[in-house]
């Protein structure tokens, strides 16, 4: 059985290069919600390994320009893939996600090269992926919830 991954709002943060205070924002608004229970009052918010690819696709989508109102189904439709799921939709070619209609969006096919690098799902895919194999065990007691593992 795989290892359960959890990744940090300060994790996330690292790997888009952003304050953690956006990153909490962020949940707070609905973008992704933490895989422990949107709790953050005064608890860590730790997300999944597929919350973390949907909240650094979004933060690519804001960084090309849209708006939260955008960004937020962008974020959920990534989340609420499971891994497998992602890398069968990237190897039968949906490699973006784009809006369609109003809090909706979809996987779109796309050659690689067809889309601005930043917005080729699997590179948000690959970042999270190996942030996540460089952590290894988590060095400080009380990072993570002790039933959680970091890893592949």
């Amino acid at each position: 059985m795989p290892a359960t991954v959890l990744l940090s709002t300060g994790d996330i943060a690292r790997i888009v290069g952003a304050h953690p205070n956006t990153i909490m924002e962020w949940a707070t608004r609905g973008v992704v919600e933490p895989a422990n229970n949107r709790r953050g009052d005064g608890y860590p918010r730790f997300y999944s390994l597929m919350d973390a690819v949907g909240l650094v696709y979004g933060w690519a989508w804001k960084q090309a320009g849209a708006g939260l109102q955008l960004v937020r189904p962008i974020a959920r439709a990534v989340a609420a893939l499971t891994e497998e799921q992602l890398l069968g939709a990237i190897r039968a070619g949906r490699r973006v996600v784009v809006p369609w209609g109003p809090d909706r969006a979809v996987l779109a096919a796309a050659e690689p090269g067809e889309v601005p690098e930043a917005l080729d799902l699997e590179g948000a895919y690959l970042r999270v992926k190996n942030y996540a194999a460089g952590l290894g065990q988590p060095a400080v007691l009380g990072r993570r919830p002790k039933n959680a593992k970091v890893g592949a």
